[in-house]
């Protein structure tokens, strides 16, 4: 086959592959974690007009939790991915506010070919949500920065979450105690 200058090029096939298997490992000290994954470990074939390889995914994920009072908690982190030739760096902070506010902003900063300094983009991704005991729902928004931003597919974006817990905290509490608050 012909070289690919961009990764999600098409490479012709009659076969494909679909299994897929990804593995992640967390570490936890106190109120640190860290945290690494690997994705698409077995590179699935994946395309509508002929078949290519899904590149493999890591990624690594560190955080700290502090806890201001009963009510009042921070959680600063950083996340580091890399695809093919195209990574992310993101770092930010989120609080929870009198036990339910959810507020949050961190930064992204794009780049291709495993080079920092060439940076494709910065975003600002900025955070508000509910949280109580069994559900929380956020949204958050993605927007442009200004600063170097040459990448056409990662402009802006808004994303919804909603989560339910079908136990209460007791008992999440005594199979991971990811939420000691």
């Amino acid at each position: 086959y012909p070289p690919r200058k961009y990764a999600w090029q098409p490479i012709p096939s009659n076969t494909r592959r679909y299994a897929d298997f990804s593995a992640a490992l967390l570490f936890s000290y106190k109120k640190f974690y860290f945290g690494f994954s690997v994705f698409h470990i077995t590179q699935p074939e994946s395309g509508f007009q002929g078949s290519q390889p899904l590149m493999t995914r890591t990624s690594g994920y560190a955080s700290y939790n502090l806890k201001l009072n009963e009510k009042t908690l921070i959680n600063f982190s950083s996340r580091i991915d890399n695809q093919g030739n195209f990574s992310i760096f993101q770092m930010g902070a989120d609080a929870v506010f009198f036990k339910h506010l959810v507020l949050g902003m961190s930064s992204i900063n794009t780049w291709f070919n495993l080079n920092p300094f060439s940076s494709e983009g910065i975003y600002l991704n900025n955070t508000i949500g509910y949280r109580n005991n069994f559900w929380s729902c956020s949204i958050s928004r993605i927007s442009d920065f200004g600063f170097r931003n040459t990448n056409p597919y990662y402009n802006f974006g808004t994303q919804l979450n909603l989560s339910y817990t079908l136990r209460n905290p007791e008992q999440r509490r005594s199979l991971c105690n990811f939420e000691a608050w």
